[in-house]
């Protein structure tokens, strides 16, 4: 697509569908015409394959099961719609000669050369392992001595499996080890922590002795929670850059692609297919504070053209598309932090675990991602017919569809909560944390729960002679 005249492509993220989706779904960056990238509509064998969230596609064939594609805006036929550009695409069917193919693509930083260090020592290059395999193979269905299915029954069958190990390199700021057990004199004598509970006759708040705060003063929910708040590693970077976190991410997908051709006459012919697709992905952060990906994607369809008379064509179509998407923190159905530390915030839902989103002045922040979980359950059902009348000079094609959709969601922002911490208590902002003193906090009460149902009738016509051309748009009820 992205080399298709007209389209633009890599020109911005993936806006709330980075946060919602996640995944390459939730980066699609394909703006057709001009267009936002949430105005394609795409299809896959005269099937929606678009997901109603966002209008990201839903299942991605691999390259291998692909017969062709097109990219149309402007006028277009009246049987595509419900976008600005169409994205159509087909499979690729079985014919009288089998084909197939095996590949593997590898790219290991083992082969990759070192990267040049600038110093004495050499460097050697992040872990990166890129595996792509698959297979696809086409042609008559024969059962020896049994059933010849050459001229009538064909089989097209795709496999690709994907898996990428990749390390990051990302530098935070972290207190140090002192600090955590409530000695500042760190940063004496440019910062004096004061103590909120001893104050002068004249109510100012007087210094804590030599920058140190008293062990028995310290808050047990944040000293729980400096579990996910490690430690500086980068000895002589001073408070800040002074963590360095070797992010490893984890992306493993794998799909199958079958179709069935049946030829049942000279006047009619069949189609089926069965698509499936399951993703994973680990995207850490600072410690246990990154996102994981789970997403399953299963589509069905069954095609019939069939010829009524010399000249009339009907074209029927039946499809199922189920679209899995859950997107959320590390942690998620895994443990509960909020529960068992006693944080005071709302226990959320088992998806929902994880720790809440903490930030603290002059610190790099920790905990989660205030977005999310966003767990996606959608089912489409499809009915659509079109018949192609041609009349003379003229061609006329008329049809109609009926469309199922049903939109599950459950998510919303900060469903673990948001603690900051500045530097109202102790005017230095970790102090304010080791003595638990929150500036300001975000919680929502439980996680958003979406239940949308639409059934949709479209009726259309297409009208073409040879001194002019009339088209109708489709109206939908």
């Amino acid at each position: 697509m992205a080399l298709s005249p007209n389209v633009n492509a890599n020109f911005a993220n993936g806006g709330a569908a980075t946060s919602r989706q996640g995944g390459d779904r939730g980066n699609q960056q394909i703006s057709v015409a001009g267009m936002r990238r949430e105005f394609n509509n795409y299809t896959l064998d005269g099937m929606a394959n678009t997901d109603v969230n966002f209008n990201t596609y839903l299942f991605l064939p691999s390259i291998d099961a692909l017969q062709e594609f097109k990219v149309q805006t402007g006028v277009y036929s009246a049987e595509f719609g419900r976008a600005a550009a169409q994205i159509n695409v087909s499979t690729k069917g079985g014919t009288n000669a089998y084909h197939g193919a095996l590949f593997e693509f590898l790219r290991n930083n083992r082969l990759d050369a070192r990267p040049f260090g600038f110093t004495t020592s050499v460097p050697v290059s992040a872990p990166f392992k890129w595996n792509q395999y698959g297979f696809a193979l086409g042609g008559p269905v024969e059962i020896p001595k049994l059933f010849n299915g050459r001229d009538r029954l064909f089989f097209s069958s795709n496999f690709e499996g994907f898996r990428m190990r990749r390390q990051s390199q990302v530098l935070y700021s972290t207190p140090p080890a002192a600090m955590r057990t409530g000695n500042f004199s760190q940063v004496l004598p440019g910062t004096i922590l004061r103590d909120p509970l001893n104050r002068d006759a004249a109510g100012n708040k007087l210094p804590f002795p030599g920058n140190i705060i008293p062990t028995n003063r310290l808050d047990p929910i944040a000293i729980k929670l400096l579990e996910f708040y490690p430690e500086p590693n980068v000895a002589a970077a001073g408070l800040a850059n002074n963590h360095l976190s070797l992010q490893n991410n984890v992306t493993n997908k794998d799909q199958f692609n079958q179709r069935i051709d049946f030829v049942e006459s000279a006047k009619s012919n069949w189609f089926g297919r069965f698509s499936w697709q399951d993703e994973l992905q680990i995207q850490p952060a600072l410690k246990l504070n990154g996102h994981s990906l789970n997403l399953d994607v299963k589509q069905a369809m069954l095609s019939n053209v069939r010829v009524i008379a010399p000249n009339v064509v009907n074209e029927f179509r039946f499809g199922y598309s189920g679209f899995s998407n859950s997107f959320g923190n590390e942690l998620g159905g895994k443990r509960n932090p909020i529960k068992e530390f006693g944080i005071g915030l709302i226990d959320p839902a088992p998806p929902a675990w994880g720790t809440p989103g903490i930030s603290v002045t002059g610190f790099s922040g920790f905990g989660d991602d205030v977005n999310g979980p966003f767990v996606i359950n959608n089912h489409l059902f499809q009915w659509p017919d079109n018949v192609s009348w041609t009349h003379g000079k003229h061609s006329l094609k008329f049809g109609g569809e009926v469309r199922r959709d049903r939109f599950n969601q459950i998510g919303n922002q900060n469903a673990r909560g948001v603690l900051g911490f500045q530097t109202i208590a102790t005017g230095y902002g970790f102090g304010d944390y080791m003595l638990g003193y929150v500036q300001q906090t975000q919680d929502a009460g439980a996680l958003a729960i979406s239940q949308f149902r639409g059934t949709g009738v479209l009726h259309r016509r297409h009208l073409e002679s040879s001194a002019q051309s009339y088209c109708k748009r489709g109206s939908q009820i």
